[in-house]
């Protein structure tokens, strides 16, 4: 504490006399260690609860800042947003469509189960190749991804054929096999529209970096006015005690030395 108006030893006389009245106020009134000692706790809980609240405060800027390059980096126009949480389901759910054509367009012919579960890998296979080079904007993977599917389709459609004689069967299985080749179609652009997992993470991470500085900030916000509070009721207090004594200059001295030892 400075008293900047008055010459040294009316300086030293003011601060003699305020610390005279601070010290009647600790020793005699009941309240006034609990008031001080709240008012130093709540200034402590204040300066960490701030001092949190800016640390949360960065971590979140930082967090916004690595979603941002990744997302510049690995969908730099924006043309991937299906969450891949969303993308899996759908993705089984196409799994399972495939795995069942290929059951009926392999009915009837050895080795059934292994024939099945190959079939739908492939499908598979070829609906990422597909995304792939849409994504890479290869026009001649592309290409191939397409001829491949198509010439699998043939494949299937003939081995369902030959499987039973009849032109039914050589029907039920082209259809089969359409069906099939839309099937992995629709795959291959739930997966160019998926968003990279890297992306979805760091979205993640930000939005929770950013709950956490909302909650620092908070608490930090409810810090500062109790501390405010807590500050207000000591300096009250010594300011009250100080007023007896009928000198405007004492009180505010009084109260000037009391904050100084919050």
């Amino acid at each position: 504490m400075t008293f900047e108006s008055g010459e040294a030893p009316v300086r030293g006389a003011r601060l003699r006399a305020a610390l005279t009245v601070l010290g009647g106020v600790l020793s005699t009134h009941p309240e006034a260690r609990s008031l001080l000692s709240e008012a130093s706790h709540r200034r402590v809980l204040a300066w960490q609860s701030q001092a949190a609240a800016d640390a949360a405060a960065t971590t979140a800027a930082a967090a916004r800042v690595r979603y941002d390059e990744l997302r510049h980096l690995l969908d730099p126009r924006a043309r991937r947003p299906l969450p891949w949480w969303a993308e899996l389901p759908l993705l089984a759910v196409i799994a399972a469509v495939l795995a069942a054509l290929a059951w009926l367009e392999l009915a009837g012919l050895p080795g059934r189960v292994a024939g099945t579960a190959a079939v739908t890998a492939a499908w598979l296979a070829d609906a990422w190749l597909a995304a792939v080079a849409v994504r890479s904007e290869h026009g001649g993977h592309t290409a191939a991804a397409g001829a491949a599917a198509a010439a699998f389709a043939v494949l299937l459609a003939t081995v369902s054929g030959l499987s039973a004689p009849g032109p039914d069967r050589l029907l039920l299985g082209s259809l089969w096999a359409v069906l099939s080749g839309a099937a992995a179609v629709t795959a291959a652009w739930l997966i160019i529209l998926a968003e990279p997992p890297a992306v979805t993470g760091a979205r993640r991470y930000w939005r929770r970096a950013e709950a956490r500085q909302t909650a620092a900030a908070r608490t930090a916000r409810g810090d500062a006015d109790s501390a405010a509070i807590a500050r207000q009721s000591w300096l009250g207090l010594v300011s009250s005690i100080a007023a007896a004594h009928g000198d405007e200059q004492l009180i505010k001295d009084a109260a000037a030395v009391a904050a100084d030892i919050i």
